[in-house]
C-alpha cells in the first residue's frame, strides 16, 4: 500500500510530467543548464508554437509563470538569479 506521503509526491511528478512544454524543458536541461531564452527557444523548436514574436512571447510567459514555477514546486528545476537573468538547472537525484 502507498503511504500518503509517497502518493503526494507521485501526484506531483505526475502533474508536473502532464505537459508537454515541461516534457520540453526537461529534456533541454538534461545535458546542461540553460537561460529562460534558450528554454524558450527549445520549446518552440520542439512544439507546435509559431516562431514569431508573439508565439515566442506566449511561450516565454507560460513558462515563467506557469511551467518553470511548477517545476520548481516539484523540485525538478532551480533557478539562479544573476546578473544576465535566470539560469534555470535541473535538479539531479
Amino acid at each position: 500500500s502507498t503511504r500518503p506521503a509517497d502518493e503526494m509526491v507521485q501526484n506531483r511528478l505526475y502533474e508536473a510530467l502532464a505537459h508537454p512544454y515541461r516534457r520540453s524543458v526537461l529534456q533541454a536541461l538534461s545535458t546542461t543548464p540553460l537561460t529562460i531564452d534558450e528554454l524558450t527557444s527549445q520549446v518552440v523548436r520542439d512544439s507546435d508554437a509559431d516562431d514569431e514574436d508573439e508565439g515566442r512571447t506566449r511561450v516565454l510567459t507560460s513558462l515563467y509563470h506557469v511551467h518553470l514555477p511548477k517545476l520548481a514546486d516539484a523540485d525538478l528545476v532551480e533557478w539562479d538569479v544573476n546578473s544576465s537573468g535566470f539560469d534555470i538547472n535541473m535538479n539531479v537525484r
